[in-house]
């Protein structure tokens, strides 16, 4: 006959009587991953901007405007977001494409190769402007250094 394929009930008690929803677990599962991987290149930026302070000061000197290096350091963070989901993207579908025949013949299960759902594009457009909205806290402390900062020579 043909062969039927168990149904996940949506939720289920656990012991304790607390219920417990599925699709919150799993939409917990996704976003556990960016927000870290966000908060670590927020630590990265403004770790690089202690770094790059000389950098900013120069061209608060040539007579770049403040707004314009915070704009900066917002397109850098959101580029970053950008080139790292894109570059997952990429990953994920040269690894599917690479692995899908070994899987299918080693364990019988088939890997479709799939465009991007509506939720998977707005995962990657929620990253992108979380990237931007991050990319402003470093930007924030640029504005707020002082030129003299940068410029002075410490020994």
């Amino acid at each position: 006959g043909p062969k039927t394929l168990p149904i996940e009930p949506a939720f289920r008690y656990t012991p304790d009587g607390y219920r417990e929803d599925r699709e919150r677990h799993e939409r917990d599962s996704d976003i556990h991953p960016l927000t870290s991987g966000l908060v670590g290149m927020l630590m990265a930026l403004y770790t690089s901007l202690n770094e790059r302070r000389r950098e900013i000061a120069i061209l608060r000197a040539v007579g770049v405007g403040p707004l314009k290096i915070m704009f900066l350091l917002v397109a850098e963070s959101g580029l970053l977001s950008l080139a790292g989901s894109l570059a997952g993207i990429g990953l994920v579908y040269s690894l599917v494409l690479v692995l899908q025949p070994l899987v299918e013949q080693q364990f019988g299960l088939y890997l479709p190769i799939k465009p991007l759902s509506a939720t998977e594009h707005l995962y990657v457009v929620a990253v992108v402007l979380a990237g931007l909205v991050l990319g402003f806290i470093p930007a924030w402390k640029a504005y707020r250094n002082a030129l003299s900062d940068g410029l002075s020579v410490r020994i």
